[in-house]
């Protein structure tokens, strides 16, 4: 529990920093996932569009937490916190039906399996940053 909270305290502290790294992890699913579809079937998205559209949205979760920054207190950070992921998903999903105007079921479909890769592309990396320190002695 005290390295959970440490962590979490580490990312608070530095969310920018954090907000950046998160852009080229989630860069190849959602390149993987989106890049033929809507607009990009005939002309498929490359990954220089698929990190630009990720830094976008990566922008648009950094604004709404600076939006926030006026209502936290120590006493309420978890609540604002809260609030923030409640506004940041659906304008996250909102985002990208708008980018890719499909129908909503194929749309539905491309996140889950977008969350799906995320997911183990995160697990992977947290396993190879956490036995590096290993591999090195």
């Amino acid at each position: 529990a005290q390295m959970t909270n440490s962590m979490l305290n580490e990312i608070y502290a530095n969310f920018g920093f954090f907000n950046l790294l998160m852009v080229p992890i989630l860069t190849l699913p959602f390149w993987l996932t989106f890049r033929r579809e809507g607009a990009y079937r005939q002309h498929p998205m490359n990954l220089a569009e698929a990190a630009t559209a990720m830094a976008y949205t990566g922008c648009q979760n950094q604004m709404v937490n600076i939006l926030g920054l006026p209502f936290i207190t120590a006493h309420n950070i978890g609540t604002v916190s809260l609030i923030e992921y409640l506004v940041v998903i659906p304008l996250f999903l909102l985002t990208f039906w708008q980018m890719f105007q499909i129908g909503l079921w194929r749309y539905v479909g491309r996140m889950v399996l977008f969350g799906l890769l995320c997911l183990v592309l995160l697990l992977l990396t947290v396993l190879v940053v956490s036995f590096i320190p290993y591999l090195l002695q």
